[in-house]
């Protein structure tokens, strides 16, 4: 059986309601999180999905325009997850010590991120159009260095602070 390619439309339609509903997710995590880390963790990575949402909004108005997408992926986009890391400890003034509770956040934050990373695998490999695989790839290459930042801040988190108390009950 052979997989069944999506067009260029129905797939950067799909990247974008990701990317929204991505930025949505970290943006809500970040007003949920009382550890000031992990909330600009959060923070950052919302704001890049935000950048991605507008290259992907950018794709899908050439498309339907008739004009050839950009596929490829702006140099500021293409940082290595741990400048990214780095930056947000940059911008943090203070850490207090996290609770249980941000260990849990960040982990379901990394569960989310990989999933999304999934669906960039989808959509790449389901892709009719050169531009719009390459447009997917590095998103999904953006989204694997997201997940980094993530287990980064965890590890930075773990092995830095004393867990305070227990995570709430889901």
């Amino acid at each position: 059986m052979s997989q069944k390619t999506l067009s260029p439309k129905t797939s950067l339609y799909r990247a974008e309601v990701i990317e929204k509903e991505s930025r949505d997710y970290f943006e809500k995590a970040s007003e949920k999180t009382d550890n000031p880390l992990t909330r600009r963790t959060f923070q950052i990575i919302a704001e890049r999905h935000e950048r991605r949402s507008e290259r992907v909004e950018q794709a899908l108005r050439a498309t339907e325009a008739g004009q050839p997408s950009e596929g490829s992926q702006p140099a500021e986009e293409a940082a290595q997850p741990r400048p990214v890391f780095e930056e947000i400890l940059r911008r943090i003034e203070q850490t207090t010590s996290p609770t249980a509770d941000n260990i849990a956040e960040l982990r379901d934050a990394t569960v989310y991120a990989m999933k999304v990373r999934d669906v960039y695998a989808f959509l790449e490999q389901s892709a009719e159009g050169e531009a719009e695989r390459e447009l997917f790839a590095s998103m999904g290459r953006d989204e694997d260095g997201l997940k980094t930042t993530l287990g980064e801040t965890l590890d930075y988190l773990r092995s830095n602070f004393q867990i305070s108390r227990l995570p709430k009950e889901a």
